[in-house]
């Protein structure tokens, strides 16, 4: 058999139907010639032959890590734990403000930490089944690292976890209403209401608002309950203010509470557990109680008899205020003619449009020492990326951000905060009303529209008054 006789052969077989999977640039006895990997290899026996492959074949090896390179990038997308974190943040502020340990059945031992800690276990081993989270060194490591620190803290993997959707706040015995004396009997139908930082408010008709409101004013003053708040001035120029001081009057009900006017008053660095007497409850069955949750910072106080609980923090020197109250009481108030500002809101000279604000002081960078009260306090960049940091959405967003650029006081962050976590503690169900939003692009959007409406219509009326003027001079002037 001649090299030149091979060479015909194959072109004789690669006219034929056989499929080429490959080929090879063999060298035989000095030449070179191709080699089909669809041909019989019973055709090319002997010895001293060489094959190279064409296109060159990459080492076994480099195979492996490329293989390796793409599973790795594919679960680094693929595998997202970022729910799962989001439940951990969840858990370890209801920790901190106390809510865990409600969650632990009576006569039951555990540790709240383990609730924490399983929490976060149990959602990532929701996840192990992925192909992306198996071959992910990510997951593999959080697994690892959690089950080590509940085993280092004798946690089972059975056992509590927290879900703000489905765990509501229950810091109250754990039997039905109706069982206790002075039980609410109203509809279960529940508003929220709260007020914290430079105040900021939400109306029980989920109307947010930014108000100046210096002094004392009333958030709810119904026949059951007065609450009222004195706001002092936050720095020496400038608008801004805060909650100070911040009273409770339980109002006269000699059947469900006492047969005299109870008082809870807390003032800055001093957040009492108790009531003005040293009580912590009144009426038949505990149908007022006050919780102390953390020492100086954190008490709820709850009236049964109205299903109503109130959420007091001090966050740095100021206070945080919460409520849920069922909405026949609330509109029952609404007959009323009082101002109260969860119900009807700041007045309208108080309010400060804080959507303009924060739109007009985008640019604006911060002034030399001494500078006038329309400055800023730190610039609105560094106070959204803060405050995207302190996990806060929309109006508690735009509050956390308001309250750094007229304040510089980076303390607002965790009120705002707070205050979210008070409303998804009292109403779980509110959640799923936020957009999650965690910019301020709508009202850049907004009020530059208006500028520039403001702007052209402003020419325009210019032109238009000139005109006329014109007209009329050549009427009276005629050339």
């Amino acid at each position: 058999m001649n090299p030149g006789g091979d060479s015909k052969s194959m072109k004789s077989l690669r006219r034929q139907s056989i499929p080429l999977l490959a080929e090879r640039t063999c060298t035989r006895n000095g030449e070179r010639f191709h080699r089909d990997l669809a041909l019989p290899s019973t055709l090319w026996k002997g010895m001293g032959t060489r094959c190279l492959s064409y296109p060159p074949m990459p080492p076994i090896s480099a195979l492996v890590l490329l293989i390796l390179i793409g599973i790795g990038v594919d679960s680094a997308v693929g595998c997202d734990l970022g729910m799962c974190w989001t439940r951990y943040q969840d858990a370890t502020a209801a920790l901190n403000s106390g809510i865990l340990m409600d969650l632990i059945p009576n006569g039951v031992s555990d540790n709240p930490k383990c609730i924490v800690i399983r929490t976060y276990v149990k959602c990532i081993n929701k996840q192990g089944h992925r192909f992306e989270c198996k071959t992910s060194l990510t997951f593999q490591s959080e697994k690892i690292g959690n089950k080590k620190a509940l085993k280092e803290l004798n946690c089972s993997i059975n056992g509590e976890v927290y879900d703000p959707a489905a765990n509501t706040v229950p810091h109250f015995p754990q039997v039905p209403d109706s069982e206790f004396m002075c039980s609410y009997e109203g509809q279960r139908n529940y508003k929220h209401c709260g007020l914290f930082g430079d105040p900021h408010l939400r109306t029980f008709s989920d109307e947010f608002q930014t108000c100046k409101v210096e002094g004392a004013w009333s958030l709810i003053n119904n026949k059951h309950l007065t609450v009222q708040v004195t706001n002092d001035p936050v720095v020496t120029s400038g608008a801004a203010t805060a909650t100070s001081k911040l009273t409770v009057v339980i109002k006269k009900n000699e059947d469900c509470a006492a047969h005299r006017f109870v008082t809870y008053a807390a003032q800055t660095d001093n957040l009492p557990g108790s009531f003005d007497d040293g009580s912590t409850t009144y009426g038949p069955d505990n149908s007022v109680r006050l919780y102390e949750i953390e020492p100086g910072k954190h008490i709820k106080i709850y009236l049964r008899f109205i299903d109503t609980t109130i959420v007091v923090r001090q966050i740095g020197r100021y206070f945080t205020f919460a409520i849920k109250m069922p909405q026949e009481v609330i509109n029952k108030s609404r007959e009323e003619d009082v101002l109260e500002l969860c119900v009807r809101g700041c007045p309208q000279q108080e309010r400060i449009n804080y959507q303009k604000y924060l739109a007009e002081k985008k640019n604006k960078i911060l002034p030399p020492t001494g500078a006038s009260s329309d400055s800023i306090e730190m610039q609105r960049s560094d106070a959204v990326n803060l405050c995207k940091k302190a996990k806060v959405v929309d109006f508690y967003f735009d509050s956390c951000v308001f309250d750094l650029m007229t304040t510089g006081d980076k303390v607002f962050t965790v009120s705002a905060y707070q205050a979210w976590q008070d409303l998804i503690e009292l109403t779980p169900e509110m959640r799923q009303t936020q957009t999650n939003r965690t910019d301020l692009s709508r009202y850049d959007n907004m009020h530059s529209s208006a500028a520039t409406f403001r702007t052209n219509y402003t020419s325009s009326f210019r032109i238009l008054v000139l005109t006329i003027l014109l007209c009329l001079w050549h009427q009276y002037h005629p050339v």
